[in-house]
């Protein structure tokens, strides 16, 4: 341990500090990205008794990018105590021990990354009575979505899709791991999605079942099939859970990407989407999944 005079001091930066379990939100939709997270923030969002922090965008928490043969992504670095100008930058009403001053609307935010940090669900479990609000997608329909979006854009033949369609289905388990001078699929991905294409990133199971535990009936699970098939049922099923009314606010079905629809059940047969079947051979569909579906 070193000592400091105070005089040799040139700046002194002085903060308030605020923890999680002070912040006013109510519920908090947290992922996985390229699931239809998008769409139903937008669609809440027109309801006129909930206010989503940062209005559309995703919230932005003390975060940092990590690159390197290990390990490439995004992490959560939020403390647990956290600036109090964070909080008031962001229009998030700190609680005091006389309650909540503010307009009734129910505080929520989006951000799709949060469930693959262990670090931001711990600190999100601090806020009491929050909600918690998941989607679930097939692990192959995600893996071919996300694949068509890390391309959207790029002059991209339907040889080179299909040759990295491939590439994904040969991995074995995991994608090739990024070299430091970057470049490829996985940062492609990256940069679109937000995590690289992997079996982990694809594959939630174990992650909702801590979820469950931690949130237990304040959690909800979405299938994007809902989304993707009868919208309706869908926000629904979202607005029960909240405890608003479905009536308030319209269906914003054209934020639903349809075209980035997986192989049809029927092609599943396929050389490259029976390897990808074996590549996702964990069995996704757990007890949890069964309850909330």
């Amino acid at each position: 341990m070193r000592a400091i005079d105070i005089n040799d001091l040139k700046h002194v930066a002085v903060n308030e500090l605020v923890h999680w379990a002070q912040l006013r939100i109510d519920f908090a939709i947290v992922g996985p990205p390229n699931a239809g997270t998008s769409s139903l923030q937008k669609t809440l969002s027109k309801h006129p008794n909930i206010r989503f922090i940062d209005g559309i965008h995703e919230l932005s928490v003390p975060s940092s990018w990590h690159r390197s043969i290990e390990l490439w992504g995004w992490q959560c670095t939020a403390p647990k105590l956290l600036p109090k100008h964070w909080a008031e930058d962001h229009l998030i009403e700190v609680m005091s021990g006389k309650g909540s001053t503010s307009s009734p609307a129910i505080v929520g935010f989006r951000n799709p990354k949060f469930i693959y940090s262990k670090q931001c669900l711990q600190n999100l479990k601090s806020i009491p009575g929050i909600k918690i609000i998941t989607m679930w997608r097939d692990p192959i329909d995600w893996m071919w979505s996300s694949l068509s979006r890390a391309y959207e854009g790029f002059d991209t033949s339907p040889e080179d899709f299909r040759r990295a369609w491939h590439q994904l289905a040969d991995t074995d388990k995991e994608v090739v791991a990024m070299s430091r001078a970057g470049g490829g699929l996985s940062e492609l991905s990256m940069w679109r999605l937000g995590v690289p294409l992997s079996a982990k990133a694809a594959l939630l199971h174990q992650r909702y079942q801590e979820l469950q535990q931690m949130f237990q009936d304040r959690m909800l699970v979405l299938p994007f099939s809902w989304l993707r098939d009868d919208s309706l049922k869908w926000i629904q099923a979202a607005s029960d859970f909240l405890g608003v009314s479905v009536d308030a606010m319209p269906l914003l079905s054209h934020n639903v990407r349809r075209r980035r629809s997986g192989p049809r059940l029927e092609d599943m047969a396929s050389n490259d989407t029976l390897t990808l079947q074996l590549f996702f051979s964990h069995p996704e569909k757990t007890p949890l999944m069964e309850e909330s579906l």
